[in-house]
């Protein structure tokens, strides 16, 4: 899609139906920005395939950190793609799309990787109009990013997290999890430059939130997140390149909570 901007955005995202994602409803389809919530969240030891649909016209070399995998095959197909509203990281909206799940077809047979693909990777090429198909066992815990490995497309944000939990249990905990209290966390990391992560936990469905920056002198200067949520933990991730050095402080509102903690940015 593209940005407030006009530019061209390549964007990851999921597969889901033939619905138009709906946040707030809990539907997620299509094209997903950095900052939306998680929708890959396997337990620790899992072993899963992934099927990567690239319906632009370019060929984009995919990347999974902390994690390797056997690529499976390609195979090439057909699909109508949607187009829907997209919001970006400053909070305007801009143009996605998704594909229509039911549309899908295969035009052709899979391909087998070539003699140089068939040992582990952690990236592999997948052609325009191909779907590509891997199988990866995740060892390690955490939270990584998977993405376009092009500079451009990763930066402009063809880039998405996913979190490896402890077990199958936790799976649930970070994108549909049951919270009793509105919560605001501190940032991580803390003195940072120039990004750092902001996690709030949401106990109420479709609430209205806004999480802005002010100076050390009580000054507006941004406004990092102002939508509405679904009941959870959220997570957002926020870029002072524009600012200057200094102490900040970031206010969570929603509803009648509010809080407020301190920031360190030192470049």
């Amino acid at each position: 899609g593209k940005d407030e901007y006009g530019r061209l955005q390549p964007l990851l995202g999921v597969i889901n139906g033939d619905e138009e994602k709906n946040i707030n409803a809990g539907t997620y389809n299509g094209s997903l920005a950095w900052f939306e919530p998680i929708t890959e969240n396997p337990g620790m030891n899992d072993v899963e395939i992934w099927e990567f649909y690239n319906s632009t016209m370019d060929a984009h070399p995919i990347h999974m950190h902390l994690v390797s995998f056997q690529i499976i095959d390609r195979q090439p197909f057909s699909a109508i793609l949607e187009s829907q509203p997209q919001l970006n990281h400053m909070g305007d909206v801009g143009e996605g799309a998704y594909i229509k799940e039911s549309s899908i077809t295969y035009t052709g047979p899979a391909e087998e990787p070539a003699e140089n693909e068939k040992g582990w990777k952690d990236t592999f090429i997948v052609p325009p109009g191909y779907v590509g198909r891997v199988k990866a066992k995740f060892d390690r815990v955490g939270r990584y990013v998977w993405h376009c490995h092009i500079l451009s497309h990763e930066d402009h944000e063809m880039m998405r997290p996913y979190e490896v939990m402890e077990t199958v249990q936790k799976k649930s905990s970070n994108l549909l999890a049951t919270v009793s209290d509105y919560k605001l966390e501190q940032n991580f990391p803390n003195p940072f430059n120039p990004t750092t992560i902001i996690n709030f936990s949401i106990p109420v469905e479709n609430t209205l939130v806004s999480l802005k920056i002010y100076n050390s002198l009580g000054e507006e200067v941004g406004t990092i997140f102002n939508q509405f949520v679904q009941a959870g933990n959220h997570q957002v991730n926020f870029d002072a390149s524009d600012l200057s050095s200094g102490i900040y402080f970031y206010a969570l509102r929603a509803g009648d909570f509010v809080d407020i903690k301190k920031m360190v940015l030192m470049k």
